[in-house]
């Protein structure tokens, strides 16, 4: 089984060339930043409004 589970993450892992797969990982990565950005923004906010000291 962990020979099969080793598979499976080579399989992820391993670079490919197909355009929609860039584009896909490209959009993701554009997500993440977003979503890390609001949420720091987010507590940027709650810290504000809660009056904690830095």
């Amino acid at each position: 089984m962990a020979s099969n589970h080793s598979t499976v993450i080579r399989h992820w892992s391993a670079p490919q060339d197909n355009t929609m797969d860039r584009t896909r990982s490209a959009s993701r990565n554009a997500l993440i930043r977003t979503s890390m950005l609001l949420f720091a923004l987010l507590a940027i906010v709650s810290f504000a409004l809660a009056h904690v000291a830095w």
